[in-house]
């Protein structure tokens, strides 16, 4: 297995540009007014374009081909070296009419991306201390049993896209894994303020990890089959039922559940704890029940080394309806 981090220009463009409008409900909020006091507010042509540029996003969303990949038209950026490559391959996810929105859009940021890359780039303090996390011992044995934990036999080798991220001193990184490419992009803070910060961020790169060898596993079918039997809704709090399913039966693993609590004793629990608002700041009520509800299942499983199957997918979402009715009720 092998982690390759990988820095691209253009990737951090196209982070800076998805996230200045909520186009998805994993959307950075918080990030637009943190570049706008290094850039300013945006101009009337700067919002007309990156609406447009937002709703081309809407629509192609994080769709895949026939054979699994994603067709989500960042992916070109986060794996190029350039902006001209970048656009080059981005041709074959877009119409002619997206396309050019994409070149105008790239072309009428670049003034402000300038700004913003050249006031993050060359500081990557966050990103040694990662680098040197992954080397240890206890990294690679959390790594080999959530590969086991997902039912495979080997670690896949995986590309991480590392984005320079306006979060603050003190916040943890964040991440987003592209199932099909053995793709993560890896939000970066300029540098940890403490201990438990860069473990949950150690968490958090483990997190994805888990998606993209889940879905190696088939996960979203089951996840579809357990949603069919348990008769839940599409969406709840205007995020894909599936979504909040999958995200939280890995979440009993990782960044805070049991195997970093395995692998990692006395340096997280306190995230679970004190720390639950930090650690779970959008959602929260769901999500801690949900961590709560299933965190006894994944210990179970990773205690005994059984892999993830479809009777845990029905219980945690048997546990997702439970608390949606709970929360229905009152």
């Amino acid at each position: 297995m092998n982690l390759t981090f990988f820095v691209s220009r253009p990737g951090n463009k196209f982070y800076y540009l998805q996230n200045l409008t909520p186009w998805h409900f994993a959307s950075r909020t918080k990030n637009p007014a943190e570049w706008q006091k290094i850039t300013g507010p945006l101009s009337i042509a700067e919002k007309r374009i990156i609406e447009k540029f937002s709703d081309i996003l809407k629509n192609k969303g994080y769709d895949r081909d026939l054979k699994g990949k994603s067709t989500f038209p960042g992916i070109p950026f986060f794996t190029s070296n350039t902006e001209k490559e970048a656009l080059e391959k981005v041709k074959d996810l877009l119409t002619q009419k997206q396309f050019e929105v994409f070149k105008e859009t790239f072309n009428v940021f670049e003034y402000k991306f300038s700004i913003i890359w050249n006031h993050y780039s060359n500081n990557k303090p966050a990103l040694r201390s990662i680098k040197n996390e992954i080397k240890k011992t206890q990294f690679k044995k959390a790594i080999n049993e959530a590969t086991l934990i997902c039912g495979l036999k080997k670690t896949p080798d995986i590309k991480i896209s590392v984005i320079f991220s306006p979060a603050p001193i003190g916040e943890t990184a964040a991440g987003t894994a592209l199932p099909g490419h053995n793709l993560i992009t890896m939000e970066l803070p300029v540098s940890f303020s403490d201990e438990w910060t860069l473990i949950y961020s150690i968490g958090i790169l483990l997190h994805e990890i888990m998606h993209i060898m889940l879905d190696k596993k088939n996960i979203n079918k089951k996840i579809d089959a357990a949603i069919k039997k348990i008769k839940l809704p599409q969406n709840i709090l205007k995020k894909p039922v599936s979504s909040w399913i999958n995200e939280s039966i890995v979440e009993s693993f990782a960044p805070a559940g049991f195997i970093i609590q395995n692998h990692y004793p006395n340096k997280i629990a306190d995230v679970v704890l004190a720390n639950a608002d930090r650690a779970y700041p959008q959602k929260k009520d769901i999500r801690n029940a949900l961590f709560w509800a299933n965190y006894p299942t994944a210990v179970f499983y990773g205690k005994n080394k059984q892999s993830i199957d479809q009777y845990f997918i029905n219980r945690a979402a048997s546990s997702l309806k439970n608390i949606i009715a709970k929360k229905i009720r009152g």
